[in-house]
């Protein structure tokens, strides 16, 4: 297993907000992983428009035996399949080993245009290190209907 030294995931999902303390001690709040966008009246569209969300993502990783200078990339996929590597973010991490480890906060805007399962896979040195799930769905509401 590419991993089984390390580095271990100690957190991955969204939330609304992350607080980072002087300690750099976190608090998540309001973990999500479904996003439901709303169109209500008369003209609400039958299918789902394309909208932003506002969200944050935390990545924590732990190094165990891993050591050094390291990059962590985020990789959308698409409900289609389709993986949107042009505006990945990529963060550099350093490990110094054991417990000690690095923490990934991403205040997000992100686009979205499909229904379905967002997948977000996280790379460790171009290493599927783990994913994180994000279901977005649509619901219309009209009036008198």
């Amino acid at each position: 297993m590419a991993f089984e030294q390390g580095p271990y995931v100690e957190l991955a999902c969204f939330c609304e907000r992350v607080l980072q303390e002087k300690d750099n001690v976190l608090s998540v709040i309001r973990v999500i992983n479904r996003v439901t966008q709303t169109a209500a009246g008369p003209e609400a569209p039958a299918e789902m428009p394309p909208f932003t969300y506002r969200l944050s993502a935390v990545i924590a990783v732990r190094s165990g035996q891993a050591r050094g200078r390291h990059e962590v990339k985020i990789v959308r996929e698409f409900p289609s399949g389709v993986k949107d590597t042009e505006r990945a973010p990529v963060f550099t991490v350093h490990l110094t080993g054991q417990d000690q480890g690095h923490n990934i906060v991403i205040n997000m805007e992100t686009p979205f245009d499909q229904e379905g399962v967002y997948w977000f896979d996280v790379l460790f040195d171009d290493q599927l290190l783990t994913r994180m799930p994000l279901r977005v769905s649509y619901t219309r509401i009209i009036p008198g209907a």
